[in-house]
């Protein structure tokens, strides 16, 4: 199997985003997805037969469920199977909420589901699969873009 750690901010939506979308239970309204961000997404899921694992924060908000129906709303033909875990559940609550970083809850999804075939993280935020040659780093200016999804490619077609 192959499997794409998918951050939301900053991959499929950028500043220059105008489409918006509520959080639950607040009714707060926060940006949105970008269309054709989530339509190269899909491309790459298609071509590749890779699976989607949210890594985003967007998972403290909505269940994988929740975000596929999102994605499948704008497009998206691939298949949500899950998040990363949230270190805070493992390791606890405090003030403010205990966390590690993205790199270590991607480590541990990947520690609970050997026998991957590959996998990419698009992420806007640096992790340690950026320096072992495993992540794609997107940017709040642009998102996800032609030149990410060439970088996506290459490195879910490359085996572990």
């Amino acid at each position: 199997m192959k499997i794409i750690f998918l951050d939301m901010d900053g991959v499929l939506n950028c500043y220059d985003t105008t489409d918006r979308i509520v959080f639950p239970p607040w009714n707060q309204t926060f940006l949105g997805l970008d269309n054709d961000k989530v339509q190269l997404l899909s491309r790459l899921v298609q071509e590749t037969g890779a699976k989607v694992i949210i890594s985003s924060s967007w998972r403290e908000n909505f269940r994988p469920e929740e975000l596929q129906k999102t994605l499948n709303e704008r497009g998206f033909t691939g298949e949500v199977v899950g998040e990363t875990p949230k270190s805070y559940e493992q390791i606890g609550f405090g003030l403010p909420p205990k966390r590690g970083d993205r790199g270590d809850e991607i480590q541990a999804w990947l520690a609970a589901n050997p026998g991957l075939e590959s996998f990419v993280v698009i992420d806007d935020f640096k992790t340690r699969y950026l320096d072992m040659g495993r992540q794609v780093q997107t940017s709040m200016v642009t998102g996800f873009t032609q030149e990410h999804y060439d970088q996506a490619l290459t490195i879910l077609n490359k085996a572990l």
